[in-house]
């Protein structure tokens, strides 16, 4: 039963990561050095809230490879590619640590979550690396030529990303045979109550 359930996760994963990597076509806004308003995350958002942690994780790390080799990259360094697409791909896996929680609250709260853990590691990587694209004399709050500061605002377009996630996602989850799949009601239950495929 394990090895269906894990067979079962692989497939789902390639599926909600093909997804994620067609709905990245589809944007409201493009920044000019990389990044959009987009859907692009909802898909392994949801697929980490049904499978969990380590499927969230393992689905974000292959959808930030697929957007970094196919799509258009935007790389500084090597570290650029860890950061900016592996370590915020798997960022989004982070919605599987509400997996367990029943109801709504679990849902939202790991769709809230994986789109802020992939906000802060571009948050990390702009005021680390892509300070050197700060714009001379800027200023934003009243607080000039920060790294920090001009990487919080040039990443809140991932902000606003995630509040479109959390809308559509909630329209999703009014819709009953929806809302028990993405919560995993569907998937076996073990002792402890979860269903575990990695």
């Amino acid at each position: 039963m394990k090895q269906h359930l894990k067979l079962r996760a692989l497939c789902e994963g390639a599926i909600f990561v093909a997804i994620s990597y067609v709905l990245s076509f589809l944007k409201v806004f493009q920044m000019p050095q990389g990044g959009s308003v987009s859907l692009m995350a909802l898909p392994v958002l949801l697929y980490a809230v049904r499978w969990g942690l380590s499927s969230g994780l393992l689905a974000g790390c292959a959808l930030g490879l697929l957007d970094c080799l196919v799509g258009g990259i935007f790389l500084v360094s090597w570290v650029s590619f860890l950061g900016d697409y592996i370590v915020a791909g798997a960022a989004l896996g982070l919605a599987g640590l509400f997996r367990r929680y029943s109801g709504g609250w679990g849902y939202f709260a790991g769709i809230a979550v994986g789109s802020l853990g992939r906000w802060a590691a571009w948050l990390v990587t702009g005021a680390t690396l892509w300070k050197q694209y700060m714009p001379e004399g800027f200023t934003f709050l009243g607080i000039s030529n920060n790294p920090w500061v001009y990487s919080f605002w040039y990443n809140s377009y991932a902000i606003v990303s995630g509040l479109l996630c959390l809308l559509v996602g909630g329209i999703l989850f009014s819709i009953p045979a929806l809302r028990n799949y993405f919560t995993g009601s569907d998937l076996p239950r073990q002792q402890n109550g979860q269903a575990q495929a990695f």
